[in-house]
């Protein structure tokens, strides 16, 4: 199947999610009635979302969210990191926000990261916290 063939559109009431013209949720397994289907209600996976504007939107990428990390679904859950570690992104904005350390007080905490590499986690997470 090529991708303009795929349907993009999803039916969900929020515990169920319907993709295309699927009649059972692909992460539960369970089935919807035919008539249930029509009063969900419906995503355009690719059409623009109504009232916001292209350039107001930003999402990190789900597996390099930015030069220095990344996202594993098999390393903490998912949570960004620091390159080569597992050390999250979150952990070192904690340490920034409730200890007042800055990249190199981090770095004497966590020797084996790289300054440039604290300093790119840390623009990360305040610009997740910020979106």
């Amino acid at each position: 199947m090529s991708t303009s063939e795929i349907d993009p559109t999803v039916h969900s009431d929020g515990t169920i999610f319907l993709i295309g013209g699927e009649h059972s949720d692909r992460f539960t397994g369970q089935q919807a009635f035919d008539g249930l289907v029509e009063v969900l209600d419906v995503f355009e996976l690719t059409e623009p979302i109504e009232g916001v504007s292209h350039g107001d939107l930003w999402g990190p990428s789900l597996v390099r969210p930015s030069e220095h990390t990344y996202i594993s679904p098999w390393v903490l859950g998912g949570e960004p990191c620091v390159e080569d570690s597992r050390v999250p992104s979150a952990t070192l904005h904690a340490l920034r926000v409730d200890r007042g350390l800055d990249a190199k007080g981090i770095h004497d905490l966590y020797e084996f990261l790289s300054v440039e590499a604290i300093e790119d986690a840390l623009d990360l997470e305040a610009r997740l916290r910020a979106a």
